[in-house]
């Protein structure tokens, strides 16, 4: 693992500060800002996903052992949602950046929205993880 886990779990916090920003500026119509924190937002959680969610999952033998401990079935969601996730923000950065006129945005807003869920979602069940694995608050 290239980061501690408890920098990412710092790191989390401040994309989801940065994805309210963002969504503050979309509600004033200031799309362009609206747009550019989104995309610092996905890059940082990109390189947050690549460097320490994928290597962590993946070296969990929890999961090759006990299939259907809570731990593993918890993993394999946060897992599949964050990499769906993942790659919903991706497409939809680079659809922005490719876009010919601001309009052709309002086509993906469920799609949007849909992600920001799915990525609150797995925010959540990453903290758990997160509580479980490096804390003594869940037993």
């Amino acid at each position: 693992m290239l980061i501690p886990p408890q920098v990412n779990a710092v790191l989390q916090i401040v994309i989801l500060v940065i994805l309210f920003a963002s969504m503050g500026f979309k509600r004033k119509n200031k799309y362009w800002q609206h747009g550019t924190l989104t995309l610092v937002a996905t890059v940082l959680n990109l390189f947050s996903f690549l460097l320490v969610m994928l290597p962590s999952a993946l070296g969990k033998e929890i999961i090759q052992t006990q299939p259907f401990h809570i731990v593993s079935i918890v993993t394999l969601f946060h897992s599949a949602i964050g990499a769906v996730t993942v790659l919903l923000s991706v497409w939809l950065v680079a659809a922005w950046h490719l876009q010919s006129a601001p309009k052709d945005c309002f086509k993906r807003k469920n799609l949007m929205r849909t992600t920001m869920v799915l990525w609150t979602l797995s925010l959540i069940l990453g903290y758990l993880l997160y509580t479980y694995l490096y804390t003594t608050l869940i037993p």
